[in-house]
């Protein structure tokens, strides 16, 4: 499924996948701002000069993308982990727990996939589970 994109659009730190080329169909660049990146319509129909990021570039994306999924899901861990030393109910049940587990170590062996890894992000833990 394309993701959708507009002119006036804002990405916080990353830019997805799938923006640069969004972009160069709709006759738009990104702008960045410190951390802040923008969709920007062309002001002119000549072809600009933007910036396509490199292969190591979007590795690092991949990366950052990886290791935000893993800061989100690191606080049901913990949280289960607390419950069971406090020894009361946990919230999450030992097979939900298991998941959790294994899905993070989905995250920290997707660098290390086979084939162009980078091209694809990681899955959510949602769409990870739907996989399954």
């Amino acid at each position: 499924m394309e993701k959708e994109f507009y002119i006036g659009q804002i990405f916080e730190n990353i830019i997805p996948s799938g923006a640069y080329q969004w972009c160069k169909l709709h006759f738009a660049h990104i702008e960045k701002n410190n951390n802040t990146y923008i969709i920007v319509k062309n002001q002119t129909p000549a072809p600009i000069d933007i910036h396509v990021p490199t292969e190591d570039e979007i590795k690092a994306q991949m990366r950052e993308i990886r290791d935000s999924y893993i800061n989100g899901i690191e606080w049901r861990v913990s949280r289960y982990r607390g419950q069971k030393d406090l020894k009361i109910t946990t919230t999450d049940s030992t097979q939900e727990y298991k998941k959790i587990l294994e899905y993070q170590q989905y995250l920290r062996d997707y660098p290390q996939s086979e084939g162009e890894w980078w091209k694809e992000e990681p899955k959510t833990y949602e769409e990870w589970k739907l996989a399954e």
